[in-house]
């Protein structure tokens, strides 16, 4: 009886969490509202973000336009060194270039995800 208490339990466990995927996702499946635009980019970005906590840095973004009309999305992406002072360029050169990959990998990733929906995305990256 116990196991089966335990098994019922761990069912269940699985169908809330499934049910909650399903229901309410994280990523918007249909781009409406600029709202769901952000929605979409702000998974990627903190995605990206927890990747790069270790080292002070972190990636920031905008999306300061959205054309339902012309189905393209303007996201604009910084990333920024969240450490005291300044960072060390020339002693952490290759810890600077990893990170900017990191960049340009949500970078196509976000595009990606907008062109599944049947968006164009234009992406500028600043620092």
């Amino acid at each position: 009886m116990l196991y089966l208490g335990i098994i019922l339990g761990l069912l269940l466990l699985l169908a809330a969490v499934v049910a909650r995927r399903w229901l309410f996702p994280p990523i918007p499946r249909t781009i409406a509202s600029h709202e769901d635009a952000e929605r979409l980019v702000h998974y990627y970005i903190q995605t990206t973000n927890r990747q790069l906590r270790r080292s002070a840095w972190m990636l920031t973004f905008v999306v300061p336009r959205l054309d339902l009309a012309d189905r393209r999305v303007v996201v604009r992406i910084g990333i920024n060194y969240g450490g005291q002072g300044y960072p060390n360029y020339l002693g952490q050169f290759q810890q600077a270039w990893a990170n900017a990959r990191l960049m340009l990998r949500a970078k196509e990733k976000i595009a990606a995800a907008f062109a599944k929906r049947g968006l164009q995305a234009n992406i500028d990256t600043f620092t």
